[in-house]
């Protein structure tokens, strides 16, 4: 009988240390696969930011394939989609995202985008909304509100987002030049020519803001000034084959 429990004991013991060892086996097996997935989307995430977008999605689909389950990446993904104009596919990956329980403030922002890019203007507001309700603001997401609005004809409200984006960014030419193409559609010559002039002030060769002010002075009947920016964006203009015909025409 005490043979026997010596034995069971033994026998114990080492089934105790089989287990400990399959334990730690699994664990570091879990560990190191974890970690091989995050290499994947570190490789993803440094794709995007150089604009390389498919390489993005093609890394951000393989740890999607060693991991269904993490809605983050499917949201990462998404990202990528958008910015490589697939958008029914970055809606689909929202839509995991979401089923996944991710949350995130600017998944809405998203979610808005997406529907910006496809014109759909009037569900793009509704999820804008929600990012603005939930604190999420830079001023990329203001531009895109005030162009949002500006395509529903809710000129007041875009104003206020528009000048609410370079409230935040000053120096962003870009900015003033969606703004200056609002007042252009509103005939509010004046503001646009205010816009297009800090432009060139900021950065003399932004070569659009010439060709738009020579179009407002010429919209006026100022030969003058018409013909002086007309010059000056020929002068600015990096690639002389998009000149048209029309151009010197006017001239």
């Amino acid at each position: 009988m005490q043979l026997y429990s010596k034995r069971y004991t033994i026998f114990k013991y080492c089934l105790n240390i089989f287990f400990l060892c399959l334990w730690v086996g699994n664990n570091s097996y879990a560990q190191k696969a974890r970690k091989n997935i995050q290499d994947i989307i570190e490789q993803g995430e440094a794709e995007w930011e150089v604009s390389n977008y498919k390489e993005s999605i093609a890394w951000f689909t393989k740890a999607i394939q060693a991991d269904s389950s993490n809605g983050e990446v499917y949201f990462k993904r998404a990202k990528s989609y958008i910015l490589a104009q697939e958008y029914e596919k970055a809606e689909r990956d929202l839509y995991i995202a979401d089923s996944l329980k991710y949350v995130q403030i600017e998944i809405s922002f998203y979610w808005g985008l997406v529907y910006f890019k496809q014109e759909q203007f009037q569900k793009a507001l509704s999820f804008f909304e929600q990012a603005l309700q939930k604190g999420y603001q830079n001023d990329s997401f203001y531009a895109y509100i005030a162009e949002t609005y500006a395509n529903l004809n809710k000129n007041k409200e875009a104003e206020e987002f528009y000048e609410k984006a370079i409230m935040l960014n000053s120096t962003d030419t870009d900015l003033y030049w969606l703004r200056a193409n609002f007042y252009v559609k509103l005939e509010e010559y004046t503001k646009a020519l205010t816009d297009l002039d800090k432009i060139t002030n900021l950065q003399n060769r932004y070569w659009k803001a010439y060709q738009l002010k020579a179009d407002i002075y010429f919209w006026q009947n100022k030969d003058t000034q018409s013909l002086e920016n007309r010059l000056l964006y020929f002068k600015n203009l990096p690639d002389k084959k998009k000149i048209k015909s029309s151009d010197y025409s006017i001239i």
